[in-house]
C-alpha cells in the first residue's frame, strides 16, 4: 500500500447532508475540509425528501377524511320523530317485548325499535321512526342463557320457545299495525293488544 495520502482511499462521512456538502479526512490531516457532495445525491436525497413529505400529507388527508365520515355517521338524522306510548295486553302492561317502528314512505325502510318495559316505551328524536307511515311490529325479547337451559330441560327434546312473553303472529313480523309518525305534531300513542290476535286498538294520548 502506498504511503502517499494523496493515493489513499478517501473515508467519506456524510455532513450537513441538506446543504449538499460532505467531510474529507484523511489520517495525516487534523483539519477537515468540505467538497462538494455529487449532484447525483442531492437530487436523490431531494427527491426522497419530496416523496415522504407527499406520503405524509396523503396519510393525513386520508386520516382528516375518515374523522369527518364518523362525525358525519355520528349525527343523529334531523328528520327522525320522537315517539312514546303505552302498549297493553289483554288490559295489562305488557314486558319482556319490543316494539318496531318500520318506515313505508322512504325510499328504503328504516326501522326504530325499543324495549316496552311495564308497558311503556320511549324513543328520542335522536333515533326516533321517520315521519310518515310506519309498520308497527311487536316483538318478543329472548330469555338469557340460564333460562334457556331450564326450558331445554323440561322439554325433554321436545320443541320449545325462547320467549319472554307470547306475541301473537298477527303482531309481529306481518303485523297490520299502522301508524303516522308526524313530525311536528303528538307522537304518544296508546297501544291495546289481545293474546288471541284480535284487531288492535291504536289512540294517540295526550
Amino acid at each position: 500500500m502506498s504511503s502517499n495520502p494523496a493515493q489513499r482511499e478517501p473515508l467519506w462521512v456524510l455532513n450537513a447532508y441538506a446543504l449538499g456538502t460532505t467531510r474529507h479526512e484523511t489520517s495525516n490531516e487534523e483539519a477537515a475540509t468540505t467538497i462538494p457532495l455529487p449532484k447525483s445525491r442531492i437530487a436523490a436525497s431531494l427527491k426522497l425528501w419530496i416523496h415522504g413529505g407527499f406520503l405524509t400529507f396523503l396519510f393525513l388527508s386520508l386520516v382528516s377524511h375518515l374523522g369527518c365520515q364518523q362525525s358525519a355517521s355520528a349525527t343523529p338524522d334531523p328528520l327522525r320523530c320522537e315517539i312514546s306510548g303505552e302498549v297493553l295486553m289483554d288490559g295489562q302492561p305488557l314486558d319482556g317485548a319490543s316494539i318496531a317502528f318500520v318506515s313505508v314512505d322512504t325510499q328504503a325502510p328504516q326501522t326504530a325499535t325499543a324495549n316496552i318495559i311495564g308497558g311503556r316505551f320511549s324513543l328520542p328524536h335522536t333515533n326516533g321512526p321517520f315521519p310518515g307511515r310506519n309498520q308497527i311490529m311487536i316483538l318478543p325479547n329472548q330469555v338469557d342463557e340460564a333460562e334457556a337451559i331450564e326450558r331445554s330441560k323440561a322439554a325433554q327434546g321436545k320443541p320449545f320457545s325462547l320467549d319472554q312473553v307470547k306475541i301473537p303472529a298477527a303482531f309481529r313480523r306481518n303485523s297490520k299495525l299502522f301508524f303516522n309518525v308526524s313530525l311536528t305534531g303528538s307522537n304518544r300513542l296508546k297501544l291495546e293488544l289481545g293474546s288471541k290476535g284480535e284487531p288492535a286498538k291504536i289512540t294517540i294520548a295526550n
